[in-house]
């Protein structure tokens, strides 16, 4: 059974070491001679990311007064 399981991860290692000419042949030149981005700091690329507000539960909750005073007038009716 261990055997199985070294010879499955072998297979699987060695499928993600293949040669994908149609991909490379793709690209053009100038794109492979483009230097690498920069890494930069996660503080600093979280900090750029501005979180977005949260939602005004304002509507929300006028909304389900309103449904709410009517419920109570519909019971209120009724004999």
């Amino acid at each position: 059974m261990r055997s199985r399981i070294m010879l499955a991860a072998a297979l699987c290692l060695l499928g993600a070491c293949a040669q994908f000419p149609e991909l490379d042949q793709k690209t053009d030149a100038s794109v492979q001679a483009m230097p690498y981005p920069a890494l930069l700091p996660y503080d600093q690329l979280h900090a750029a990311i501005a979180a977005p507000p949260p939602p005004d539960p304002a509507a929300g909750l006028e909304a389900a007064a309103a449904a709410l005073r009517q419920r109570a007038d519909a019971q209120q009716a009724q004999p």
